[in-house]
């Protein structure tokens, strides 16, 4: 096992690194040079789907402007945003945590396994990763409202990419494919807030914003069971428990990041705090009730 995961790891950072020195790489040229099948070399360039890779007559190279910004043990970061270990799951995680490091991901963060499929909006995706890496602010659209943001980071929360970008002093996440007449300002550059790059580091929750506040909720029986072995929610902490019930609390940014986890696990969970989030819920389920 520790064999073929050598093999592995020195056969993805061959290819990350030819890639990174400005390469034009083939299937069939890397196949030979590592003795493997085409299929498991299509099956690794398929992996860097996440980075911006342009194909040409059969040929892969990287796109200029991320050109020299990787290393060899990046390919640990990468392992992370790709879902490397879904294309090969004979691998445990304990490879995983051997491979993953922290330089990739400079434009991306990941939180759920399944994907929103963008493939429509390819360019736009790889121009705002461009900005992101480049420290570009952009001009765009946004619920019908022209904004000029600093973009920080792509974030994928379950299955739906968000911009997390700085509007007007203030860290805020936009839906990515709600963002239109989308601008690179390439003659201009800003530098990172660090209070929003540790906002971006250290938060637990699934949104990103300075403004927190606490929800309690209580689980029935039926499902405690799931909050107690793993954190269901962004930093949750056992308040109570009991054989009747389960008391949680977690801190979360935006009143849908919390109702819709709640919604997922109705009707097991109730917000006990605060009440208007519970008023809020059951007039949607009121209002869901009355159309069907």
């Amino acid at each position: 096992m520790k064999n073929d995961r050598d093999k592995i790891i020195a056969r993805l950072s061959s290819t990350l690194g030819k890639l990174n020195a400005g390469e034009c790489v083939s299937v069939s040229e890397l196949a030979e040079e590592y003795n493997v099948s085409t299929k498991t070399i299509k099956r690794d360039i398929d992996a860097f789907s996440f980075l911006p890779i342009r194909s040409d007559k059969g040929r892969y190279s990287l796109e200029p402007y991320a050109l020299g910004k990787l290393s060899f043990e990046d390919i640990k970061n990468f392992a992370a945003i790709s879902g490397i270990k879904h294309l090969f799951p004979s691998l445990s995680d304990d490879f995983i945590a051997d491979i993953l490091n922290a330089k990739v991901n400079t434009a991306y963060l990941i939180k759920a396994p399944r994907y929103e499929d963008l493939t429509h909006l390819t360019k736009e995706f790889q121009n705002l990763s461009n900005a992101i890496l480049q420290h570009f602010p952009i001009r765009c659209h946004y619920k019908e409202k022209q904004r000029l943001l600093y973009p920080y980071k792509l974030v994928n929360h379950h299955g739906t990419w968000y911009l997390v970008a700085d509007d007007n002093g203030v860290l805020k996440n936009f839906s990515f494919s709600k963002i239109t007449n989308l601008q690179i300002l390439e003659k201009e550059s800003f530098a990172h807030n660090r209070n929003f790059l540790e906002t971006l580091k250290d938060t637990d929750s699934n949104w990103f914003s300075q403004t927190m506040f606490d929800v309690t909720l209580q689980i029935s029986t039926e499902v405690a069971e799931y909050f107690l072995k793993r954190k269901i929610l962004s930093n949750q902490t056992i308040l109570s428990s009991t054989p009747a019930k389960l008391i949680v609390k977690t801190t979360v940014s935006y009143d849908e990041e919390i109702l819709r986890i709640v919604q997922y696990w109705l009707p097991h969970i109730q917000i006990i705090s605060p009440e208007y989030l519970q008023e809020k819920l059951i007039k949607m389920l009121d209002g869901y009730v009355k159309t069907t």
